[in-house]
């Protein structure tokens, strides 16, 4: 939990009706890193998030009998013959592939983070990078939310990453 003032939770709270340009300016008005995060509560709600930027989705489009499994045996004579990767295969194999990472070493999360000021709470949704001893870092902010429900399904949303 980050523990703000009155004042910053106003700004979030009335961040939350405008673009998401407006609720990251208030975000980074608040100097906050994710190595500043209060532990009182346990560690914050976090999900490997593995960027579709670092899959190399062109060769598996290119050459997808190197990469796809499970496929029928029609399916698999018309990618010899040609045919092209759906979007749905390629869908598939990419969480395959994140599933993977988050089994192995993952380092980027999204996270939901809880903001309170005493008397009332918000939530944000962020990637965090883990960076050794460097500490982690945010990397992306995804919004502030009036409910852990709202910030939930928006980490659920996020279309630059998988998250697994």
């Amino acid at each position: 939990m980050f523990t703000v003032t009155t004042e910053q939770m106003n700004k979030i709270h009335a961040s939350m009706s405008q673009p998401l340009e407006a609720q990251n300016a208030v975000f980074e008005s608040l100097e906050l890193s994710s190595n500043d995060y209060e532990w009182g509560e346990g560690i914050p709600d976090a999900l490997c998030a593995v960027s579709r930027d670092q899959m190399d989705i062109e060769d598996v489009t290119d050459n997808p009998l190197d990469y796809l499994s499970d496929l029928s045996e029609d399916r698999e004579k018309a990618l010899r013959a040609g045919a092209k990767i759906t979007e749905e295969e390629l869908e598939e194999y990419s969480q395959k592939q994140a599933i993977e990472e988050a089994n192995s070493d993952c380092v980027t999360f999204a996270v939901l983070i809880k903001f309170n000021d005493g008397k009332r709470q918000a939530f944000g949704v962020f990637i965090d990078e883990m960076g050794g001893q460097g500490g982690n870092a945010f990397i992306d902010f995804y919004g502030f939310f009036e409910t852990e429900e709202a910030a939930d399904t928006a980490r659920d949303n996020i279309k630059e990453y998988i998250v697994v």
